[in-house]
């Protein structure tokens, strides 16, 4: 697997909450040296999520002015790609301008989302609950480059995969 293109002091992430994560938390967690992250329908509407991005984007900057050498985490925007997201295409245009380092896909496919955060740079993690959905994630034609599997409740066996789609590989 290729190292990451940020650093961070610790490989941990704030968890995108639902209800719970918004920007002071990202702002806190990247701080703090890990990947800070919030669910972009917490914002609503979708001006807000716009307030958020402005207001993370510009707390890293000053953050970063005044402290050159702290190790600041990436911030990440977990996108939901179902088709019942209805504001899908206003969230990649903001996540287009205000270029989250990293953004989580979840439940749908990572392709809608691909091609805008590569576009700038950025990583792609499609976040999956089974087997049956990691395989249609590959679908965006890009191969995994990290593909993790874990028990997810402890009498349930619901799996996870994590795959990081990279630019320019192939499908295995």
């Amino acid at each position: 697997m290729k190292a990451l293109p940020f650093s961070l002091r610790l490989p941990v992430v704030a968890a995108p909450m639902f209800l719970i994560s918004g920007p002071e938390l990202v702002l806190a967690a990247c701080k703090a040296g890990i990947v800070g992250a919030f669910p972009t329908p917490n914002a609503r509407p979708i001006e807000q999520l716009e307030v958020w991005m402005k207001q993370i984007t510009e707390g890293l900057a000053q953050a970063r002015d005044a402290q050159p050498s702290a190790t600041l985490g990436p911030w990440c925007a977990n996108l939901v790609t179902h088709s019942s997201n209805t504001r899908l295409s206003e969230d990649l245009a903001l996540i287009a301008k205000y270029k989250p380092p990293l953004v989580v896909t979840a439940l749908g496919s990572p392709k809608p989302a691909i091609d805008v955060v590569h576009g700038y740079g950025g990583m792609v993690v499609a976040d999956v609950i089974n087997l049956t959905l990691a395989k249609k994630s590959g679908g965006c034609r890009r191969r995994w480059t990290g593909l993790r599997l874990r028990r997810r409740w402890r009498t349930h066996r619901i799996f996870v995969a994590l795959c990081l789609c990279q630019r320019g590989a192939r499908i295995f």
